[in-house]
C-alpha cells in the first residue's frame, strides 16, 4: 500500500477505530457493573478512560487537521458548532432524566450542585463526598471525564490556530510529559493537601489527565507527513508493537501509582499507531469485527448511561431489580441505544445541517461584497 493510501485512509473512516471505542467502554462496563472486576490486578475502569482519551485526541485533532483546517488557520466556529451538537443533547438528555428520576426515588442522593457542574462540565473540581453507603457523587462521577475533555476542547484547537501544526505537535509532546510528570510530583510531594483543590479527587483534575488526550494529538499529527506515516508503517510491525507494549509494561512493577495511568497511555498510543499504520491487516482486522463496530458506535452514550445502572461497587441497589444483573445491563445497552438513535443521531444530523447551511450563507454574504 502507498503511504498517500496509507495517510488517506487514517483521515477518513477507519473501521478499527470503533472496534478500539467498543474495547474501551466494555472495560468499563467490566469495571462497574461486574463484582470481578475487583479481583483483577489491572483497573479496567481507569484503562477504558485512558484509551477514551488517547482516541479522543487522535479524532479530533485528525478533524481539525483535515476538516476544519483552511489557510494554516483552524475554522474555530465551525468545529465548536460541530462539538456542541455532538457532545451536548445526549448528556442533557441523561441529566434532566437523572434530575427527575432523583425526584421521585429516593436513595439516589443526587445533589442540584451535581447537575450544574456536569451540564458546564466543571464537575470534576466540584467536591462532592463519594459514599458507598449513601451513593452520594455516583450517578453524575463520570462526567469527571467529560469535562477533562471538554476543557481540552476549549484550548487544544486555539493551540493549532494560533501555533499551527509543527509547533502544536512540540506543544502535544512536551505537554504529555509535563502532565505526567506534574500528577507524579502532586502526589509525591503531597501538593494536593491543604491546597486549592485539597478536596477534588486527584486523578479527575484536568491538569493531571491531559496527557492522553495530549498523546492522541500527537499522533494524529504525525500521522498528517507523509513521510512519518511511511515510516512508521515500516517500522512498527505486529512484532515490534508487541516488543514495545511488553516493555512498557514490565514498567507496572518499576514506575510509582501516579505514572501507571501514563503506562496504559503508551502502551494505548503503540497500539493506536499500529492499527492506523495498517488498518487492514493483523489487529485491526479483529476490531472491525461488526459486533465491535457498533457497540463502537454507541459507545458515548453507553458511557453516559451506564452509571446510572451499574451500581456493584456500591454495594447499593437504589432501583431496586434494575441496578441487578444481568437486567442492569440490558438496560444499560437499551438506553444507549435509544439515546444514540433519537437524541444523538438527530442532533448530530441537524448539526451537520445548521453547518451546511451556515457556511452556505457566509459564501453568499462573500460574493455579494
Amino acid at each position: 500500500m502507498q503511504v498517500d493510501s496509507a495517510l488517506r485512509r487514517s483521515n477518513d473512516y477507519i473501521p478499527a477505530l470503533d472496534g478500539w471505542r467498543a474495547i474501551a467502554i466494555l472495560m468499563v462496563l467490566f469495571a462497574h457493573g461486574s463484582p470481578l472486576s475487583d479481583r483483577l490486578p489491572v483497573d479496567l475502569g481507569a484503562s477504558g478512560v485512558a484509551f477514551f482519551f488517547i482516541l479522543s485526541g487522535y479524532l479530533i485533532t485528525t478533524r481539525l487537521l483535515t476538516k476544519y483546517y483552511d489557510g494554516g488557520k483552524v475554522a474555530l466556529g465551525r468545529f465548536y458548532v460541530q462539538r456542541g451538537f455532538r457532545i451536548l443533547p445526549p448528556a442533557i438528555c441523561y441529566l434532566v432524566f437523572l434530575f427527575l428520576l432523583n425526584q421521585m426515588v429516593r436513595g439516589l442522593n443526587v445533589s442540584r450542585s451535581e447537575i450544574v457542574a456536569s451540564l458546564f462540565f466543571w464537575r470534576n473540581y466540584l467536591l462532592v463526598p463519594h459514599s458507598a453507603e449513601k451513593l452520594t457523587g455516583w450517578f453524575t462521577g463520570h462526567f469527571w471525564s467529560l469535562s477533562v475533555e471538554e476543557h481540552y476542547y476549549l484550548v487544544w484547537p486555539l493551540i493549532i490556530h494560533q501555533a499551527g501544526k509543527k509547533r502544536a505537535l512540540r506543544v502535544a509532546l512536551i505537554g504529555a510529559a509535563g502532565c505526567a510528570l506534574w500528577r507524579w510530583a502532586g502526589w509525591h510531594y503531597k501538593f494536593h493537601i491543604n491546597y486549592v483543590f485539597d478536596h477534588v479527587p486527584y486523578f479527575f483534575r484536568t491538569d493531571t489527565r491531559l496527557d492522553g488526550l495530549l498523546l492522541g494529538s500527537a499522533v494524529a499529527i504525525v500521522l498528517n507527513y507523509p513521510r512519518a506515516a511511511a515510516a512508521i508503517r515500516q517500522y512498527l510491525s505486529v512484532r515490534e508493537s508487541a516488543a514495545c507494549i511488553v516493555l512498557l509494561g514490565i514498567t507496572w512493577f518499576f514506575a510509582g501509582f501516579p505514572f501507571i495511568g501514563f503506562k496504559e497511555e503508551l502502551i494505548a498510543t503503540v497500539l493506536l499507531l499500529a492499527t492506523l499504520s495498517r488498518p487492514s491487516e493483523g489487529l485491526a482486522r479483529v476490531l472491525a469485527w461488526p459486533p465491535l463496530r457498533m457497540i463502537g458506535r454507541f459507545s458515548y452514550s453507553l458511557y453516559i448511561w451506564q452509571q446510572l445502572f451499574l451500581v456493584v461497587q456500591t454495594g447499593r441497589t437504589p432501583l431496586g431489580r434494575l441496578n441487578q444483573f444481568p437486567l442492569n445491563f440490558v438496560l444499560v445497552f437499551a438506553a444507549a441505544l435509544a439515546s444514540y438513535y433519537f437524541v444523538e443521531g438527530p442532533a448530530r444530523r441537524f448539526g451537520a445541517k445548521f453547518e451546511v447551511g451556515r457556511e452556505t450563507t457566509r459564501r453568499a454574504e462573500l460574493a455579494a461584497v
